[in-house]
């Protein structure tokens, strides 16, 4: 099995920035969505390749929106689940072949419990979806060279930070990788963090807790946003396209869009929104 020990770094898939979050967007299944992210300086997009998910995108839908909207400094995710490795391979031919997407720009991204071999055997960097009693196959992935990061859900951040193990659960579960405390060495892995956009809006009453307060104080950081970064331990917000944010099924509502990105507090992100005009 090929070791992480010469791991490269990966624009799409390093940390965002030490202490800086950037906010991602996920579930993107049309061009006029991605136009709209674009206008609002959201750099991060998730695209959910899985057949049985109500944001199930096509290959080809991907490909359309990839050569209208893809700019150098945009960072695209693919998510599978369950999927035959052939057909992710596949996938990666073709944008070899288009060479529209370079390999820094994408990584693929994981919700599922494959065998090590299974995601070597891409040969692409990847994210892996973490949960509670993971611990034995994040060891397993630890180790490879393609392993970049980690993404957590909202349900376990909530029960981790109310036990008082997030900051804990992290340092051990990515000192296996032997980079440094977390928020103290830029080469540690991605960390994700999943929300809905309740929880995004009241997120900065959280982060003012004493248990994340005590974390800010322990780093000589000017810039608010890097202070909250480190506090939280996350590179990337990863936020959804849902009913929140849609008239009806899969038909974004730009209004409900631009009002929810708005209300992310901008003690959280380094990102500022252009306002939504149609």
């Amino acid at each position: 099995m090929v070791t992480n020990t010469t791991r490269m770094s990966n624009k799409a898939g390093g940390s965002a920035g030490v202490g800086e979050i950037k906010i991602r967007i996920e579930g993107i299944y049309d061009t006029r969505t991605m136009q709209f992210l674009k206008r609002s300086g959201v750099e991060h997009y998730s695209f959910d390749m899985r057949p049985r998910s109500f944001n199930f995108l096509q290959q080809h839908r991907f490909f359309e929106i990839v050569e209208r909207h893809f700019a150098a400094d945009y960072y695209f995710y693919l998510r599978y689940e369950g999927e035959k490795d052939f057909v992710i391979k596949k996938m990666l031919d073709d944008i070899a072949e288009k060479g529209i997407l370079s390999r820094e720009s994408f990584l693929l991204e994981f919700s599922d419990n494959q065998q090590a071999e299974y995601y070597e055997s891409l040969g692409h960097p990847f994210l892996w979806h973490y949960q509670e009693g993971d611990e034995a196959k994040l060891h397993e992935l630890l180790p490879l060279v393609n392993f970049r990061g980690l993404v957590f859900s909202q349900r376990f951040f909530q029960e981790a930070h109310r036990l008082g193990r997030w900051y804990s659960l992290l340092n051990q579960l990515l000192s296996g990788m032997g980079v440094g405390p977390l928020g103290r060495d830029s080469a540690r892995p991605t960390v994700v963090l999943t929300s809905d956009w309740n929880f995004s809006h009241n997120f900065y009453r959280l982060l003012n807790s004493p248990y994340f307060s005590d974390h800010v104080d322990q780093h000589d950081k000017h810039d608010k946003h890097d202070q909250h970064g480190q506090a939280l331990g996350v590179d990337i917000f990863s936020l959804p396209i849902d009913s929140s944010v849609e008239v009806c099924y899969r038909n974004v509502d730009f209004y409900k869009l631009d009002h929810e990105l708005k209300l992310v507090p901008k003690e959280l992100v380094s990102t500022t929104y252009a306002p939504y005009s149609s």
